[in-house]
């Protein structure tokens, strides 16, 4: 993905250096913010098949909304909404192999 969306920022949205920053920004904040807060509740809620689950359905929800996109604070708002629970995957994958070994 990170190969056709830096082409599409930049050719189709016309996005300079400074609002890619931001976009960036944005994810990273998503990001800390779902494995701060939400990933413990998330998983003590349903468990981490389920939460893996969600995961991976927002995983297929972002590429389509990211194609419709065509405004930059529709990326934004991509950013801070899906980033997170994408970038959750990576611990509760982590969760569930230190689970089957154990």
């Amino acid at each position: 993905m990170g190969t056709v969306v830096t082409p599409i920022l930049t050719g189709y949205l016309s996005l300079r250096k400074r609002e890619a920053t931001l976009l960036i920004a944005l994810g990273g904040v998503s990001a800390l913010f779902a494995m701060a807060v939400v990933m413990r509740p998330l998983t003590r809620r349903w468990g981490e098949v389920r939460s893996l689950r969600l995961c991976l359905a927002v995983a297929t929800v972002y590429p389509v909304a990211f194609a419709y996109s065509t405004e930059l604070w529709h990326m934004a708002l991509l950013s801070v909404l899906l980033i997170g629970p994408l970038v959750l995957q990576f611990p509760i994958i982590s969760a569930i192999n230190s689970n089957l070994v154990s």
